[in-house]
């Protein structure tokens, strides 16, 4: 039966595998007929906001959040879903790529009706070198296994306010090996149209995330 067993992981890595690489030739397809098509909006990925990539208890990083210059309605956004552990304690990184930060808070809403449940400015980070760890001590406010808007706040030195978006889940034993998955084809879409120079970390990410699904 361990035999079986064993088959059947190997397998199912495999499966993970070969969906990856046909969502990757696809990806590609569209993007090259997308760039036949409006050649100038490869020049549009903004390059000089940071991201923000939420952290596993080992380290590794994956939901690499975009960040826009305008608020958006948070409930809108869907795909990537963020567990939050137990403890209530969510580990991001901020990735600068040059940015100077001048602060970091986060709001996170009800889906139903769109209603602020908590709005936390954070001062306890280390804002030195390229990326800077930051923790959310979340509320008790939050019911298991409801999804919830979670809205982060950058300031840095060139925007008044930068907004990364993402939807998170309390208390679950949520499957993030599908989170990572849905990370990764993320990234290889923004890397298809971003200046590699400008995002480095990007490419180590991606390295990560796939390690991460098949070890799981």
């Amino acid at each position: 039966m361990k035999r079986i067993r064993n088959y059947s992981i190997s397998g199912s890595k495999y499966f993970i595998l070969g969906v990856i690489f046909l969502v990757t030739v696809i990806i590609t397809f569209i993007s090259m007929k997308f760039e036949q098509i409006m050649p100038s909006a490869t020049t549009m990925a903004d390059a000089t906001l940071p991201t923000v990539a939420m952290d596993t208890e080992a380290g590794t990083q994956y939901n690499v959040l975009h960040g826009y210059t305008s608020e958006l309605d948070s409930t809108l956004f869907y795909g990537n879903i963020t567990p939050v552990a137990k403890d209530r304690k969510l580990t991001v990184t901020i990735n600068t790529y040059g940015e100077d930060i001048e602060g970091v808070a986060y709001k996170i809403r009800s889906l139903e009706d769109k209603s602020l449940i908590e709005n936390t400015e954070v001062s306890d980070y280390d804002n030195a070198g390229s990326s800077i760890n930051v923790t959310f001590n979340i509320k008790n406010l939050l019911d298991t296994g409801k999804e919830y808007a979670l809205e982060v706040v950058l300031k840095t030195k060139k925007h008044e306010a930068v907004y990364y978006y993402t939807r998170i889940v309390y208390g679950v034993d949520y499957d993030l090996r599908k989170s990572l998955i849905l990370s990764w084809i993320s990234m290889r879409v923004h890397l298809m149209t971003a200046d590699l120079r400008k995002y480095p970390d990007i490419l180590k990410l991606q390295a990560q995330a796939i390690t991460l699904i098949m070890e799981r």
